[in-house]
């Protein structure tokens, strides 16, 4: 999967994404999240993660006890990005 966006006007951006399964910051650029990379451009965000436990007993049995929130910040303005996310091969 790739999203790709560019903006007229550059600006700070603040990208959120979910994921079901723990998210680990691998290296400068990297996260994992279950069997998924995701990888970004480390010079313009900084990642925050976070669990976002679940108190919905409906939802916690569907998702599990929580889902993890990700933060990737611009720390400077940014025009323009492209994040990916895909299968990981190997560890």
């Amino acid at each position: 999967m790739t999203d790709a966006w560019e903006l007229a006007d550059p600006g700070r951006v603040d990208l959120r994404l979910l994921a079901a399964a723990p998210v680990e910051v691998v290296a400068p650029g990297l996260l994992h999240a279950g069997g998924l990379a995701i990888r970004y451009d480390p010079a313009l965000l900084t990642p925050a993660v976070e669990a976002v436990p679940l108190d919905d007993d409906e939802l916690a049995r569907v998702w599990g006890p929580a889902l993890y929130r990700v933060t990737l910040s611009g720390q400077a303005l940014v025009a323009s990005h492209t994040l990916t996310a895909g299968r990981l091969l190997s560890r």
